[in-house]
């Protein structure tokens, strides 16, 4: 699945749920290494940094993201991965991963997202 298909999914999933989304990726003027969402919502509010397969991030986003947690806020990056199956065509499972791509937690359904977040408590440390 193409990032910017997935990210649909992801924003059109979270802002049925009540969430603000800033979409930071994808215009000229986006500063490198910046992650792809910021998602306000009064249980959690966060980045999110969209990954498919196997695509690692960058170090200039590794550095950001120590920023960004140092300073008490989090920051995830939500993986996708495609299951091919003949019979059922494409499966897709989620996964709440550390910016040194570490997993967090395997997430069936995208509505479960959120409250993954809200249960997640992430280390402040670099």
């Amino acid at each position: 699945m193409l990032e910017s298909k997935f990210q649909k999914q992801v924003k059109k999933v979270l802002e049925k749920q009540g969430a603000f989304i800033i979409n930071i990726h994808g215009h000229g003027m986006q500063k490198p290494g910046l992650p792809d969402l910021l998602v306000i919502h009064p249980k959690w509010t966060g980045f999110l940094e969209l990954k498919t397969e196997k695509n690692k991030c960058s170090e200039i986003q590794q550095a950001i993201a120590c920023k960004i947690k140092v300073r008490g806020m989090p920051i995830y990056v939500l993986r996708n991965v495609e299951f091919g199956t003949e019979i059922y065509g494409c499966i897709y499972q989620y996964y709440l991963e550390n910016f040194d791509g570490g997993a967090i937690a395997e997430i069936l359904n995208l509505n479960l997202l959120l409250q993954v977040l809200i249960e997640e408590r992430e280390d402040k440390t670099c």
